[in-house]
C-alpha cells in the first residue's frame, strides 16, 4: 500500500457511482495499520447523496425511428434515476428492436451524459448506428422467424460472411433432421439490392425430402448390463 495518488483508491468507487447517477458523492478512506503483522486495513467512507434525475433524452438515429418510439422501448423516461443496470437492460431491449427488423449489426451506446450541478439534472445522448439492413428468409420448408432469429448466430451476432452462412446452414439441417428429415440440405446464398432502400438480403434454401419413421432402436457394446435390461429402461 502507498499513500503516492491518495484520489487514486477512490476513482473506480467513484465512476461506479457516477454510472449510477451519483455525480455528488463523497469518498474519503483511511488505513488502518497493523505494525505486528505489517497488514493494513483500508476503510472507505461513502456519501452517495442524491442520485441525479433524467431531464431529457436525445437520439441521434441513422435509421430514422421516431424518438417517441424508441423512448417506450427503453422504458427511461425524464425524472428516472438512469443506473447502470436500468441502462444496460434499456439498450438491450432497443438493440433487440433493430435487431428484430433486420438491423443486425446496430451499434447503440450513451454518447453522453450531460450533468447540470445546479438542478441536479442530466441529459441523456443516445447514438444508434443501425448499419446495412439485413433481410434473411428461408425457402423451401417452414420454421417460424422467432425460431429462426434464435437459432442463427448472425442475429447474435450480425456477422454474415461465408464462415458465418456455412455454420448456420449446418444449425438448419440440424434443426430438420431432428424433426425426422433425415436427408434435409441447406444452402445459404447473399446479394445486395438496392430497392426499396440499399440492404443484404441473405436466402435459405432448404430441400428437406421425406420425412423419416422411428423403427426402433438397438444396443451395442454392453457388457456390464444386459441388453433387456437397457432396452426396458
Amino acid at each position: 500500500l502507498a499513500e503516492e495518488d491518495p484520489s487514486a483508491p477512490q476513482k473506480p468507487l467513484t465512476d461506479l457511482l457516477v454510472s449510477n447517477g451519483y455525480y455528488q458523492s463523497q469518498i474519503s478512506h483511511k488505513l488502518e495499520r497493523d505494525p505486528a503483522t505489517q497488514e493494513a486495513n483500508v476503510v472507505f467512507t461513502i456519501r452517495a447523496g442524491t442520485g441525479a434525475r433524467v431531464s431529457h433524452i436525445e437520439f441521434q438515429d441513422s435509421a430514422g425511428f421516431p424518438p417517441e418510439r424508441l423512448m417506450k422501448i427503453l422504458t427511461w423516461h425524464p425524472g428516472v434515476q438512469l443506473t447502470a443496470t436500468r441502462a444496460e437492460h434499456g439498450l438491450f431491449r432497443l438493440h433487440q428492436f433493430y435487431v428484430v427488423r433486420g438491423y443486425l449489426q446496430a451499434n447503440i451506446n450513451i454518447t453522453q451524459r450531460i450533468y447540470d450541478p445546479h438542478t441536479n439534472l442530466e441529459k441523456i445522448i443516445v447514438r444508434t448506428e443501425a448499419g446495412l439492413l439485413i433481410q434473411g428468409r428461408v425457402l423451401g420448408a417452414s420454421i417460424r422467424s422467432s425460431r429462426l432469429q434464435e437459432l442463427l448466430p448472425m442475429y447474435r451476432d450480425g456477422v454474415i460472411d461465408e464462415q458465418a452462412l456455412a455454420r448456420s446452414e449446418k444449425l438448419l439441417e440440424d434443426y430438420f433432421q431432428q424433426r425426422g428429415y433425415f436427408n434435409a440440405t441447406a444452402k445459404a446464398s447473399r446479394e445486395s439490392r438496392g430497392e426499396p432502400k440499399p440492404h443484404i438480403e441473405i436466402a435459405f434454401r432448404i430441400k428437406v425430402g421425406m420425412r423419416g419413421e422411428f423403427a426402433g432402436y438397438g444396443v451395442k457394446g454392453n457388457v456390464a448390463i444386459p441388453t433387456a435390461e437397457l432396452l426396458a429402461v
